[in-house]
């Protein structure tokens, strides 16, 4: 296959190849060494700038993945979302009153593994669920120590 696709290629090719060896023998015998010496330096130059280059570009696409891994700023992420929750109350609250949840929720009797997934689209609140949840769970446990305490 190669050898016959590389024939019509070196006749397309054959006077540039010819061509270019013809030029070079010409710079080689007119180039005196000071020169082939210098183009070799500046050479050598330039491949050390494209190298150096090539080094920036790997650690900026470091920098950007490891930038794009790194975990959320919580701190950040809480602001956030407590302005999201303070302006839109009802966001995510619709979680805590599912059949689903509450049946995976039950503290006396989890009918379900203790996983619930939770997807949607984007903007459509799931990332306040947790925090209802969480607010669920505070509000189940101070029931139950109330009751606790009251039974004593």
């Amino acid at each position: 296959m190669f050898e016959a696709t590389w024939k019509t290629y070196k006749s397309k090719f054959g006077g540039i190849i010819s061509s270019m060896t013809f030029h070079r023998g010409l710079i080689e015998s007119t180039a005196t060494v000071s020169q082939i010496e210098e183009f070799q330096q500046s050479r050598r130059i330039e491949n050390d700038r494209f190298e150096e280059h090539l080094a920036k570009e790997d650690i900026e696409r470091y920098r950007a993945v490891a930038s794009w891994l790194k975990a959320a700023d919580m701190a950040s992420e809480q602001y956030h979302l407590s302005k999201t929750r303070a302006a839109y109350p009802e966001i995510g609250k619709w979680l805590v009153n599912h059949q689903t949840f509450k049946d995976w929720f039950d503290p006396q009797f989890p009918n379900i593994p203790p996983l619930l997934w939770l997807t949607g689209i984007p903007g459509a609140g799931e990332l306040n669920c947790p925090l209802h949840i969480l607010e669920q769970d505070i509000l189940i446990m101070r029931q139950v120590k109330q009751s606790s305490h009251h039974q004593s």
